[in-house]
């Protein structure tokens, strides 16, 4: 199976535990593969970084971003 992840669930899935979390889960697991253009990988970092700053949170999404 190949998918495109919603920016709303990379956020989610490297900042919180939720279901957004368990589909990254289940990429690491290779239970799908990950289609996307640069943009849109683009995308994925300038959201993460716009949240972390907003909100403070200390984690690093660069590592996840970077694997993806």
């Amino acid at each position: 199976m190949i998918a495109v992840l919603d920016t709303s669930v990379v956020l989610a899935g490297i900042f919180f535990r939720t279901d957004s979390y368990r589909c990254l889960v289940a990429f690491a697991r290779r239970n799908y593969q990950l289609a996307g253009t640069p943009d849109i990988f683009e995308e994925y970092r300038e959201a993460c970084a716009e949240f972390k700053q907003r909100s403070g949170r200390t984690e690093k999404p660069e590592p996840i971003l970077e694997w993806l």
